[in-house]
C-alpha cells in the first residue's frame, strides 16, 4: 500500500504540475513513480487483458482518486495513469489472466 500511496501522490502532482506550467514538479512527480516496481510490471499484461466489467471498476475508483484526470493530457500522465489503473487492478485482487 505504501508504494499506492506514494504513486497516487505523483500522479496528482504531475497532473497540478500541468495545470501550474510547473515542469520542475512534472519531472519530479514524473521520477519518483514506482516504475521499478516489478508486482505492477508482472501485472500489466493482466490488466490489459481485464473484461470490461473490471476494467470499468478501476475506472471508475482511478477518477476519485485521480479528481483532476479530465484535464491532463499527455503520454507522460497516460503512462502514470496505465500504471496506476494497474496497480488498483492488483489491489482490487484481480490476479487472474
Amino acid at each position: 500500500m505504501e508504494k499506492f500511496g506514494s504513486d497516487l501522490e505523483s500522479i496528482n502532482k504531475f497532473a497540478d504540475s500541468i495545470q501550474h506550467l510547473s515542469p520542475e514538479g512534472m519531472v519530479e512527480a514524473f521520477n519518483k513513480f514506482s516504475w521499478d516496481d516489478q508486482a505492477v510490471a508482472k501485472h500489466l499484461p493482466v490488466y490489459c487483458k481485464a473484461s470490461p466489467e473490471e476494467l470499468k471498476k478501476v475506472d471508475d475508483a482511478f477518477v476519485k482518486l485521480v479528481p483532476s484526470q479530465d484535464k491532463v493530457y499527455g503520454p507522460n500522465f497516460n503512462t502514470m495513469a496505465l500504471w496506476l489503473k494497474t496497480r488498483i487492478h492488483m489491489q482490487m485482487g484481480n490476479h487472474n489472466a
